[in-house]
């Protein structure tokens, strides 16, 4: 759960229900960070050391990325290092989570798959707590166990199920669902399957300091490496999820040896060295 007065870094759990949980065979691991800025809460307006007065109108923003299996255990990494250390006992702190939050999703860019998104209105503090708290609670109504929790500066870790990766799954994907919620207007991504569209929202989210963000929660499934979700059960579990338009991943080349995918302005893959001559282009 998360604190709206208190700021917090929470960490997640696992577990799917009911007719999901049979079809997925297996417990699905979830890591959860909610990340809340102490005593802001929701309110109208703040005056912090000396500086002028934040808007009295919230936006909420929601973004959901679904990763390939050539970033997924990069980025789950990347994530529960954030959960782990990152500092939740200052605001400044707080903020450069979010921002590693969204640099670590910008920098697998070429790794999407599939997309969704939440676009709200800039709103009054209580209605926009009140979208906040329904997206986050959608969100998490997916996980069952709690592995990570790091709130006021203090981190507790459990373990989850013990998990076996299944050779029908493949490598799998890890979906991460990002919610913001901002002092100051954030874009609306009118069409989640232009990349264009999701890089501009991930780098305002970079952009926030600490007087702009007011709430940043992330939840990313799943997170043990032995836990894997095929992109058949990824589509069951997320419906809302759209695919990426591949054409807007600009200059995606695959490495015809380790399969990753990479910029094509460069020389080699960045992830095993062979020459961008051997890559091939976006399937």
């Amino acid at each position: 759960s998360s604190s709206y007065d208190g700021g917090g870094y929470d960490g997640g759990g696992g577990g799917g229900g009911g007719g999901v949980a049979a079809l997925v065979a297996g417990v699905v691991l979830y890591l959860i960070i909610s990340m809340v800025l102490g005593h802001l809460r929701f309110r109208s307006g703040d005056t912090v050391r000396g500086r002028v007065p934040t808007t009295n109108r919230i936006d909420v923003s929601g973004l959901m990325l679904a990763i390939d299996w050539r970033a997924r255990k990069h980025v789950q990494g990347q994530l529960e290092r954030l959960a782990r250390d990152g500092d939740t006992s200052s605001r400044d702190g707080l903020a450069r989570l979010a921002r590693e939050t969204a640099l670590a999703l910008r920098r697998a860019e070429l790794s999407w798959l599939y997309g969704s998104v939440l676009n709200t209105l800039p709103a009054a503090p209580q209605d926009a707590e009140r979208v906040f708290r329904k997206a986050a609670a959608d969100a998490r109504a997916k996980f069952r166990y709690e592995l990570i929790r790091n709130a006021n500066g203090s981190t507790r870790v459990t373990s989850g199920p013990e998990q076996r990766a299944s050779r029908e799954e493949g490598e799998g994907v890890v979906v991460v669902t990002l919610l913001v919620a901002a002092h100051r207007e954030l874009i609306d991504v009118a069409d989640v399957t232009d990349a264009n569209e999701v890089r501009h929202l991930l780098d305002q989210v970079i952009a926030l300091d600490g007087d702009s963000l007011a709430v940043l929660e992330v939840i990313w499934s799943p997170a043990d490496e032995d836990d894997r979700m095929s992109t058949a059960e990824l589509e069951v579990l997320y419906p809302e999820l759209r695919r990426i338009n591949e054409q807007t991943l600009a200059g995606r080349v695959f490495c015809a040896f380790c399969a990753a995918p990479f910029a094509k302005e460069l020389a080699v893959c960045p992830h095993c060295g062979a020459p961008v001559e051997d890559a091939r282009p976006s399937r």
